[in-house]
């Protein structure tokens, strides 16, 4: 009474009370196998047959969800009416589901409900102008047997409510396989973004118009069961797509002045193909494996059968300030006739326009320039250290979107570096609308994350170490273990006693949290005594230990002919190798995150002897 207060009347509570009553009673009262005399009054028939009770009990319930005082009424009068409508066809679905599991045959029209696999059909058909596949039309057809379903039952099969009524009268209820509910699942999501866009999505025939993009989806419904037929030039750049295997071979220019290694070709090629083809690439290789390079050969190779002729910069490389001369020094390495450029201000903008084949940017140049940036349009924009675009709200992405490219080329180790929205946000990048708005993103990725990622999959290449280490020279290392001299030892006592002071005075005032970052401060401070004591600002009459063993073997590589590359976490570090070297008369360069850009460039050019 208290859920329904319109039942709590006196003669619904009669009904209600008389109905449970007599239901309880005989159920309690007689076997369930008992033999009984059924009469049944609209054609005098007389059956003697045994009574399933708890069956009979449990299809009452299912066959009706008793909500309104009719349904009541007729319950109370022992008839349960069913029209042929949307709801009472899942009601009846329903019914049929349960009889199913109880072993109870159902007839209607006297004839036996039948079931017939359901059958998914889909003609794909180029429908843009060209070779480039921008849009498809598509022609979804289904049927159940003989019997096929019009679009205008295609909402209610999806639902799961759909009987088709046979020429004989009798019903049909299609056999839905647990693949091809997935399918019907995704055509509901389609067909759904489809009505968003009105009528731009339909072709003038009635087909859907389905970009190349949403084609990936379609295809995967082929795993779920789904007929999916397509041209054979479309076919085979959607295979090529899912078998890396089975692109055509990258010959590099005879301009290049480098030895690609078998799996750098293989990238170049995967990178040329998508090229083609008009979508983005996000080369993910470990770092070392040469992704530069790899940019670098494909780059020769468009200018060579096709960007060469253009008269303003065909490609834009976007990247961190210290990496300018990097790219610049490769160029000159391994395509030293392009013409190649740094725009690291606005004023040099126009003139490297016209100048440059090559133009190299910053991040925040691309930020702070992005309205003037966006006039030009580019044949290739590459983004080098793209995980700068992690974060899709931020202005510098929102400031890379707007760079107009018929392609991109994402470079990156770290494609996701926290949580699947960085993911979102570089692969934004390189294939846009790839994954539509990120909140679609999101709930998409809540729901089926699997199949979500795997659209990005053929966008992706990532190569690690360990998977082509065959190909690559064997690294050498070696540990080296060096006693703490009595000093350092002395001071790493006491620091250690601080530490742990310190450490547990905070895990017991203050929040988790700050704790953890003074236990990590503290740690800090015990690798730095390892290091050298100097670098907590400790008075030390000789080196620490390690910086008198690596002067050793500097004066030892110095008389040999050979140079070194030292790395220091730590500032102060550089400044005590700094003066051992100048103690000890051996020359040296020094690079930290304080030199300029212009001095970095200098310093990497200048000759070994210094």
């Amino acid at each position: 009474g208290g859920d329904f207060p319109g039942w709590v009347g006196v003669p619904f509570a009669d009904v209600v009370g008389g109905g449970v009553d007599r239901c309880v009673n005989f159920i309690g009262d007689v076997a369930v196998k008992t033999r009984r005399f059924l009469f049944y009054t609209a054609n005098e028939r007389r059956l003697a047959c045994s009574l399933h009770l708890d069956k009979i009990a449990m299809l009452l319930w299912s066959m009706r969800d008793v909500a309104t005082r009719h349904d009541l009424k007729g319950l109370s009068n022992g008839y349960l009416p069913l029209g042929r409508n949307e709801s009472s066809d899942a009601v009846l679905q329903h019914l049929i589901s349960v009889c199913a599991a109880l072993g109870v045959r159902v007839r209607f029209n006297e004839q036996a409900i039948r079931s017939a696999p359901l059958s998914i059909n889909l003609q794909g058909a180029h429908g843009g102008a060209g070779k480039d596949i921008d849009w498809f039309e598509l022609h979804p057809s289904m049927s159940c047997g003989d019997r096929s379903i019009s679009p205008a039952e295609w909402k209610r099969l999806i639902r799961g409510e759909l009987f088709l009524e046979a020429a004989d009268g009798s019903l049909i209820m299609p056999e839905v396989g647990e693949g091809q509910a997935d399918g019907l699942q995704m055509i509901a999501e389609v067909l759904q973004r489809s009505r968003s866009r009105g009528a731009d999505a339909r072709a003038a025939d009635g087909g859907l118009q389905i970009s190349r993009l949403e084609m990936l989806d379609w295809i995967a419904l082929r795993r779920k069961g789904v007929q999916l037929q397509l041209p054979d030039a479309v076919e085979a750049v959607f295979a090529s797509l899912s078998q890396f295997d089975q692109l055509p071979e990258f010959v590099p220019s005879p301009a290049l002045q480098a030895e690609l290694r078998p799996y750098q070709r293989e990238g170049c090629a995967w990178i040329e193909f998508l090229y083609q083809h008009r979508f983005g690439a996000c080369l993910a290789d470990d770092m070392g494996l040469g992704k530069t390079v790899q940019a670098i050969a494909f780059l020769v190779a468009r200018f060579e059968q096709q960007l060469g002729t253009r008269q303003q910069a065909a490609v834009l490389i976007v990247l961190p300030p210290s990496l300018v001369f990097n790219w610049q020094d490769e160029f000159a390495r391994f395509a030293p006739h392009l013409r190649v450029c740094d725009c690291l201000s606005h004023a040099q903008w126009d003139a490297a326009l016209q100048e440059a084949q090559v133009l190299l940017t910053t991040y925040d140049r691309v930020r702070i320039d992005a309205k003037t940036m966006a006039k030009h349009a580019f044949d290739i924009v590459v983004f080098d250290e793209a995980h700068n675009l992690k974060n899709v709200n931020t202005a510098r992405t929102k400031a890379a979107a707007q760079l107009q490219r018929r392609f991109t080329l994402c470079l990156t180790g770290t494609p996701v570096e926290n949580h699947v929205a960085e993911f979102y946000s570089v692969l934004t990048a390189t294939v846009p609308g790839i994954f539509g708005s990120l909140k679609e993103f999101k709930e998409s990725y809540r729901r089926e994350p699997q199949r979500t990622l795997r659209r990005a999959a053929p966008f992706v290449l990532r190569r690690t170490k360990e998977k082509i280490l065959k190909e690559l020279p064997k690294k050498e290392e070696h540990e080296l273990f060096l006693e703490m001299s009595p000093i350092q030892k002395e001071i790493y006592t006491r620091t250690v006693s601080e530490v742990r002071e310190e450490v547990a005075l905070a895990y017991e005032d203050r929040p988790e949290q700050q704790a953890g970052i003074i236990a990590l401060a503290a740690i800090l401070r015990l690798r730095q005594v390892c290091v050298s004591p100097a670098l907590l600002g400790k008075s030390m009459k000789e080196p620490a230990p390690k910086f008198s063993h690596m002067a050793d073997q500097l004066e030892e590589l110095q008389a040999e002919g050979h140079a070194a590359l030292v790395f220091s976490q730590f500032i102060g570090g550089l400044d005590q190798m700094q003066a051992i070297a100048e103690a000890r008369n051996i020359p040296y360069l020094r690079m930290d995150g304080r030199t300029p850009t212009a001095k970095r460039k200098e310093l990497v050019s200048r000759p070994p002897d210094y």
